[in-house]
């Protein structure tokens, strides 16, 4: 991934490294093996010839499991649309802009409420102190 070094050892998946701290993301088990699944189930709309006039804007190396060479493959764009070519085979894979983050991105994870922050919606009301139908 453009900001993750993932990496298989003994059927756990480890983060190597990040841009992120993992007090930003969430580096959980399920979160890991659902990122592997989301590419794993990946489906492009639109598969065409690689345009190399386009400049990349990241990276990705994929290594599959059982293959020493990795799969290098370059992000063209991720607005509007994922656009990820794979150069060494001269094709560009198009996928919905809802792929973004199912293929790029570990959630973030739920930080807890700053009691200060004005902005933040109020917590909600419990059901015995709301009001019950009919009454006024």
């Amino acid at each position: 991934m453009p900001d993750y070094h993932l990496v298989l050892k003994e059927g756990q998946w480890m983060l190597l490294s990040s841009t992120f701290s993992t007090e930003e993301i969430d580096t959980s088990k399920d979160k890991f093996n659902a990122l592997i699944e989301n590419w794993q189930n990946a489906s492009a709309y639109k598969v065409q010839r690689y345009d190399a006039k386009e400049a990349a804007i990241g990276k990705i190396e994929i290594t599959l499991l059982g293959k020493e060479q990795p799969r290098h493959l370059t992000i063209v764009t991720k607005s509007p649309n994922l656009v990820l070519a794979w150069p060494a085979k001269g094709v560009q894979y198009q996928f919905t802009a809802n792929q973004v983050n199912k293929l790029l991105h570990l959630p973030t994870k739920n930080k807890p409420a700053d009691p200060t922050d004005i902005t933040a919606p109020p917590p909600p009301v419990p059901a015995e102190l709301q009001p019950s139908a009919g009454s006024s």
